[in-house]
C-alpha cells in the first residue's frame, strides 16, 4: 500500500465539543495539514467499527489509552504528542513538582509511561519539553522528536484593515489572544493598560471552571473605555488573522505555556511580542521576545511603553519552516520512517 493511502487517524485526549484550547487546535490543524499534502488522515472515530487506524497519532496522555492502543496496534504504529507544560524558571524544581503530581496515582503514571515507552515516536514542541518527557518517563531519547506547532500561511500576509474597520479600532493597539483564564494573566494586562491612552484588545472565551476570574476580568474591561473584549473568533477567521496584522504589539504574560500558538501567529505577522518570564519564552521561536515579570503590572506597563515607542526594532518575523505544510511533511516522514 502506498504511504498516501494508509489510514492515519488522530485522536484528541478530550472531546472537542467540551474543551478546545491550543492543544486541541493543534490536533485539528495537524489533521487538516496532513490532508492537504495528500495523506489519508482524519480525526479518529473510535465508535465506528470500520474506521481502522493503521497509524494512530494521539494528542495527550490518558491512562486508558494504553489499553486502547494495545488492542489497536497489532502490526500497527502509534505516536503520541505529549503536553508537559512549563511554569517555573527552575527546570529541576518543575520536574520534581511534575513527578510528584504524576506519582500521586502510580497506576495512572505507569499506564502513561507504558503508553509512551511502546510508542513508535513521542512528539514534543521544543527542547525543554523533550528533556522533561525523557526525565519523567525514562524514555529513549532517540524516539523523542521535536515537532513544533504550525502556523497557517495566511498569517504571514494578512491585511490589517479588515479587523480595524469591522470593529472601528484605530492603531496602535495591544492584542491578547487566548482563553480568559488565570494562568494566562489577561487581568494583569488589562490593569497595565487601564487608565492609559493605550488601546487594548482581548480575544478569547472564558472557561466554565474559572467564572470568578472571568467576572473580575470583565469588570476591569467595563470600567475602562480603552479596553475591548471580543469573546471569540474562529481559528480560520479572516478577522482573527487581520487582528494580528493590525496590532502594534502582542502580549501574553502567561505563567505557564509550552509553545503558545497565538504568539507564533503574531510573529508570522511580524509583530513584537511580550511573554511571561518563564522557560517557554526562551525556547524557539521566542528567543527575541520581551519577557515580563509575572504579576508585576508596573513592569508590564513599562515594557509595553518601551516597545510602542519604537516597535520596529522589536519585530522578528517567524520563519516559514513553521507553516503547517512544513509541519505536516515532517510528521509524515516520521510516520513512514521505517517503511
Amino acid at each position: 500500500m502506498q504511504e498516501e493511502g494508509k489510514a492515519i487517524r488522530l485522536f484528541s485526549n478530550l472531546p472537542l465539543n467540551v474543551v478546545y484550547g491550543g492543544f486541541e487546535c493543534q490536533c485539528v490543524q495537524t489533521c487538516l495539514a496532513l490532508q492537504k499534502i495528500g495523506m489519508n488522515a482524519k480525526l479518529w472515530d473510535w465508535h465506528d467499527r470500520k474506521d481502522v487506524a493503521e497509524i494512530l497519532h494521539i494528542f495527550g496522555l490518558i491512562p486508558y489509552l494504553e489499553r486502547v492502543v494495545k488492542f489497536n496496534s497489532i502490526n500497527k504504529k502509534y505516536f503520541v504528542s505529549i503536553l508537559m507544560g512549563m511554569s517555573n524558571s527552575n527546570f529541576k524544581n518543575h520536574i520534581n513538582r511534575l513527578l510528584a503530581t504524576l506519582l500521586k496515582n502510580r497506576y495512572m503514571f505507569s499506564q502513561n509511561q507504558l503508553l509512551l515507552q511502546h510508542a513508535a515516536g513521542v512528539f514534543c514542541l521544543n527542547e525543554y519539553e523533550k528533556a522533561m518527557a525523557i526525565s519523567c518517563f525514562r524514555l529513549d531519547p532517540k524516539k523523542v522528536i521535536i515537532v513544533p506547532n504550525g502556523v497557517n500561511e495566511s498569517r504571514f500576509n494578512a491585511k490589517a484593515s479588515l479587523f480595524m474597520d469591522t470593529f472601528n479600532i484605530k492603531a496602535p493597539y495591544v492584542l491578547y489572544v487566548g482563553s480568559i483564564i488565570q494562568r494566562k494573566n489577561p487581568i494583569d494586562l488589562a490593569m497595565a493598560l487601564a487608565k492609559t491612552d493605550i488601546k487594548g484588545v482581548f480575544i478569547g472565551k472564558p472557561m466554565a471552571t474559572e467564572q470568578v476570574y472571568f467576572e473580575r476580568f470583565r469588570k476591569v474591561i467595563s470600567e475602562n473605555t480603552n479596553l475591548m473584549w471580543i469573546e471569540e473568533l474562529p481559528y480560520d477567521s479572516e478577522l482573527l488573522c487581520s487582528s494580528y496584522a493590525g496590532c502594534s504589539l502582542f502580549c501574553l504574560p502567561s505563567s505557564s505555556e509550552t509553545q503558545p500558538l497565538s504568539a507564533m501567529e503574531a510573529m508570522a505577522a511580524s509583530r513584537p511580542i511580550i511573554l511571561g518570564d518563564r522557560e517557554y519564552a526562551y525556547a524557539e521561536p521566542f528567543g527575541h521576545s520581551i519577557k515580563v515579570c509575572i504579576g508585576d503590572i508596573d513592569d508590564l506597563r513599562n515594557k509595553i511603553r518601551q516597545i510602542l515607542s519604537n516597535e520596529d526594532i522589536y519585530c522578528h518575523t517567524l520563519d516559514k519552516s513553521y507553516t503547517w505544510n512544513c509541519i505536516a511533511r515532517t510528521l509524515a516522514s516520521c510516520y513512514f520512517k521505517d517503511e
